[in-house]
């Protein structure tokens, strides 16, 4: 999104320098401006000796900023929580876009006019607690009073809210409520810092789905983040909503509330802090099955071959000694008779991968680089260069994609 934002105000900066110097024109900077979904408003009076002045409204709070036009945009500073916070307004196109500590938001130009300094500040309508500049979330909720759940073999455990119910799926947790129809979901990851989580959030654009989200980032207490996706998803409106947080052995866990648009609540977003707020973590538990299976395959590429039908898949999974794997997969079909079709599909991903054991079942995670988390269910064949993944049976190799 930085990169993006970056270069729409390189255009902006293009287009102003082109008209700097025409008068008789309404000055674009001044008025009121809002984002009626971020929950934020913004005042800007006409200069008086070269300085705007005006304020923020955001969560029922007023923050009075000064600053002065440079190439064309507001520049200027506000207070928050004692601290001075650069930001600038620029037009870009038709849009306006307030940016701050690397994070932009379109706001909307609702009246030519500043609005009136006694004015009431407006409460928010958003469900975000961040600063005016997405800098830090507000990590208040109510404490939960549910049943604490988690997966020794991971390190972690968490509580429910009262009336929040869960299971266990694919290594993730589902976590609903009656009557809701937006859901929570908790899943292990493998990143290292929260710096490397950051890098891993950004803006989605994708018009073959149809779907475009932007991406805020802001921190939540000492060792999360909070994320918050808005947009489209396959041309629905939809809030994605995710704390994830780093553990002091390795990986961490992420908090992830979804959902329409229309039926993404502040309910949801309490419920999302609640759970992130009593997680804990352990050292994970690491039994001996889990060993012997990793000293099995540690080094192997385990190889998934199927053909009939016209169809053709192959499937090849490096697991890395020092802990990264290589996936790739490559499917073709081709269909006969009067008429003809066909398909070749391939992809590739890498990762890091480990094996846990939840009670006698081996357990093979593969946490892709894209955040993703895939499990397999590990079994013995009766051929001794094979293992079942999930029932399927797959060849065992040395590894030939590893550095």
């Amino acid at each position: 999104m930085k990169k993006l934002v970056f270069c729409a105000l390189c255009a902006a900066l293009l287009s102003v320098s082109l008209v700097h110097g025409q008068t008789g024109k309404a000055d674009p900077l001044v008025g009121t401006f809002t984002n009626k979904q971020a929950g934020l408003g913004l005042s800007v009076s006409p200069p008086q000796d070269g300085l705007y002045k005006g304020f923020f409204d955001y969560q029922g709070k007023r923050y009075p900023f000064t600053g002065f036009k440079l190439l064309g945009m507001l520049s200027g500073e506000y207070t928050f929580e004692g601290n001075a916070v650069a930001f600038s307004l620029a037009k870009v196109g038709d849009v306006f876009y307030v940016t701050s500590e690397g994070v932009s938001i379109d706001v909307e130009r609702t009246s030519a006019s500043p609005t009136p300094a006694g004015a009431p500040a407006e409460a928010s309508t958003s469900s975000s607690s961040a600063s005016p500049s997405g800098k830090e979330v507000s990590n208040q909720a109510p404490p939960a009073s549910g049943a604490r759940v988690g997966d020794p073999s991971s390190g972690y455990s968490f509580q429910l809210p009262a009336s929040w119910t869960q299971t266990l799926e694919k290594g993730s947790f589902i976590i609903k409520k009656a009557g809701l129809n937006a859901q929570i979901g908790l899943a292990p990851h493998n990143y290292s810092s929260l710096e490397e989580i950051r890098r891993n959030a950004f803006d989605v654009q994708d018009a073959e789905s149809n779907t475009f989200l932007r991406a805020t980032v802001a921190a939540y207490g000492a060792n999360s983040l909070f994320i918050r996706y808005d947009g489209r998803a396959q041309g629905q409106a939809i809030v994605i909503e995710m704390i994830s947080m780093v553990s002091p052995h390795g990986g961490g866990v992420s908090v992830v509330g979804s959902g329409a648009q229309a039926d993404y609540s502040a309910q949801v977003t309490t419920a999302v802090k609640t759970i992130a707020n009593s997680v804990q973590f352990q050292k994970p538990q690491v039994s001996a099955l889990a060993q012997q299976w990793k000293q099995r395959v540690s080094g192997k590429q385990l190889l998934f071959l199927q053909t009939g039908n016209g169809s053709s898949d192959k499937i090849t999974i490096d697991l890395c000694p020092a802990g990264r794997f290589e996936y790739y997969s490559n499917s073709s079909y081709m269909s006969g008779g009067f008429s003809q079709f066909s398909y070749a599909g391939q992809d590739t991903n890498s990762g890091t991968w480990k094996i846990i054991a939840r009670g006698s079942q081996p357990v093979l995670q593969l946490f892709f680089d894209s955040g993703s988390l895939q499990e397999y269910q590990l079994s013995v064949r009766q051929a001794g260069n094979e293992i079942g993944l999930n029932g399927q049976r797959y060849f065992i190799q040395p590894a030939s994609n590893c550095p």
